[in-house]
């Protein structure tokens, strides 16, 4: 699919992207996610008409595995299986051959300043794992944003088969599997990261979107209706993005974690994505990540994620926030400033 020009003119200001060391860690979610009822919010400010899925939308088996398949995938040498849960759980039990990644280690670096293009931090990160470019990678946790979050890195790191295990680690169990508590220690590769900065957008490229009248692009909020309205969640203002509509992260996946079907996708998102594009946002990553594997789960994207989200955003003096109280009231955009 063709990009929207803006993406592509903005690339470079994507690669200043980088939150301050000090932002705080995106706090995870309860393991069984309860699934909210969409809520109905400000509608994008930039929406045009809806977008069609892209012809070549992968497969949701692209995408996401069942337990059964990573069942019969066990013996595959040139795969690489991620544990992206605690030490204590990854060292009770786990699924045979898994390494385990350190997720807080992984949100430091991305959030750290100018972490998201830290080229040589990242290519010891991958390659201890013994990745490259080209090896096939199936992720899971306990959490599905936690699993999306390492997702979403090893796509925007230019690893090109990257995997998710519906359901996680629940779903393994579930399924009987075998598991082990033997550690693997890989071999390590050389891996070079080739950063894909269509996945990536920076504070600069949402001003700018923000603050163009017609864009064709999806602007979502991926948090909480506290976090959105401004009563709850973290931050240094409350609110929201203007123009960004909340459809939050819980709405995608079921009671046990699982990804719902692209067509049930499709039915939620209805016609938010405008256009060829979509930006998504959350706190410091994570929920976001999870909003743009769905969505490209259905067809849309490649989606662009917000990293460094509202712990950047609201803690920016030049940026405007929003509240759905000031939007009722006619307020400016700026009001909240």
């Amino acid at each position: 699919m063709n990009l929207p020009r803006f993406l592509l003119t903005l690339a470079i200001a994507a690669m200043l992207c980088g939150c301050p060391e000090e932002q705080p860690l995106e706090t995870v979610a309860d393991p069984v996610p309860q699934p909210a009822p969409e809520v109905p919010s400000e509608p994008p400010e930039q929406a045009a008409e809806p977008a069609a899925p892209v012809d070549e939308a992968p497969a949701a088996d692209e995408l996401l595995v069942t337990a059964e398949e990573l069942q019969a995938q066990l013996d595959d040498t040139e795969l690489r299986i991620l544990d992206v849960r605690s030490e204590e759980a990854y060292a009770e039990s786990h699924i045979p051959g898994a390494v385990r990644v350190d997720l807080n280690d992984w949100k430091s670096l991305a959030l750290s300043e100018g972490g998201l293009q830290d080229a040589d931090a990242w290519a010891g990160r991958v390659g201890e794992l013994g990745i490259n470019a080209g090896t096939p990678v199936i992720v899971y946790a306990d959490n599905p944003t936690n699993a999306t979050r390492i997702w979403w890195t090893l796509e925007y790191l230019g690893v090109n088969d990257v995997r998710v295990l519906n359901g996680g680690w629940a779903a393994w169990q579930q399924a009987d599997a075998p598991v082990s508590n033997e550690p693997l220690v890989p071999t390590p590769t050389e891996f070079e990261p080739e950063f894909q900065e269509e996945r990536l957008a920076a504070k600069e490229d949402v001003q700018k979107v923000i603050e163009t009248p017609g864009g064709a692009i999806a602007l979502l909020d991926a948090r909480s209706e506290g976090e959105y309205t401004g009563t709850s969640g973290p931050g240094a203002r409350k609110g929201h993005i203007p123009g960004f509509a909340r459809l939050e992260w819980t709405n995608f996946v079921d009671e046990q974690g699982r990804f719902k079907s692209p067509d049930k996708i499709r039915e939620i998102v209805g016609d938010r994505p405008a256009g060829e594009g979509a930006i998504t946002y959350c706190q410091t990553g994570g929920r976001a990540s999870l909003n743009a594997f769905a969505l490209e789960l259905a067809g849309y994207g490649p989606v662009q994620n917000y990293y460094c989200g509202w712990s950047e955003w609201s803690a920016a003096d030049d940026v405007p926030v929003k509240t759905p109280a000031e939007d009722a009231a006619g307020g400016s955009e700026n009001e909240s400033e």
